[in-house]
């Protein structure tokens, strides 16, 4: 009997803690910086693929910072992360949802109706791990074929209040994590 009530105490943990689980938040604050607070390897990385100007944040996370590269290209938004020492953690390529292959774009849209009352899709960006820079600015490769993910940012309604979503998909679709975005608070005037 108490093995039961054990039983049916931990079923009842898990099954509070599980929608918390499901998801996480994610702070993000930007804050633009110069090129030169930039390291060079980043600088030199940007230029050898073909780079002349970007604009440069320096972003914060909950647990992590990062600094990140902002251009346009070819009529596309261009994002290039580097760790604080100069390294290459990935690029993002901003797309339109329809450029998706139908299957994939099907998975991604049946997540966001599972998830959400209503949703509108704010941002929809194509991610690489192994590419390099050259090779996507040079078109040696069609844009979405070898992509690592896909990073979608949507504002949808769980609850009574529509919040700002980031969704991590695989290039087949499937769901890789979810976060809240929690946004800097405005109301206050900042110096």
């Amino acid at each position: 009997m108490l093995c039961k009530n054990l039983l049916r105490l931990n079923l009842a943990i898990v099954g509070l803690a599980l929608p918390t689980l499901l998801y996480a938040q994610k702070l993000e604050i930007e804050s633009r910086i110069k090129p030169e607070e930039v390291p060079p390897q980043a600088l030199t990385y940007l230029t050898t693929g073909g780079v002349e100007k970007a604009q440069w944040y320096f972003e914060e996370g909950l647990s992590s910072t990062s600094l990140e590269a902002k251009f346009k290209h070819d009529k596309r938004w261009f994002s290039v992360e580097f760790s604080e020492d100069g390294s290459l953690q990935d690029i993002e390529v901003t797309i339109r949802m329809e450029e998706l292959n139908k299957a994939t774009r099907n998975r991604i849209l049946e997540e966001f109706e599972r998830q959400f009352g209503r949703y509108k899709i704010r941002k929809v960006q194509v991610q690489y791990q192994s590419t390099s820079l050259a090779t996507l600015i040079q078109k040696k490769m069609p844009l979405l074929s070898v992509p690592h993910a896909f990073e979608i940012v949507v504002k949808g309604k769980k609850g009574k209040l529509p919040k700002l979503w980031k969704f991590t998909f695989s290039a087949q679709g499937e769901l890789l994590s979810l976060n809240q975005i929690i946004t800097r608070n405005s109301e206050h005037l900042e110096y």
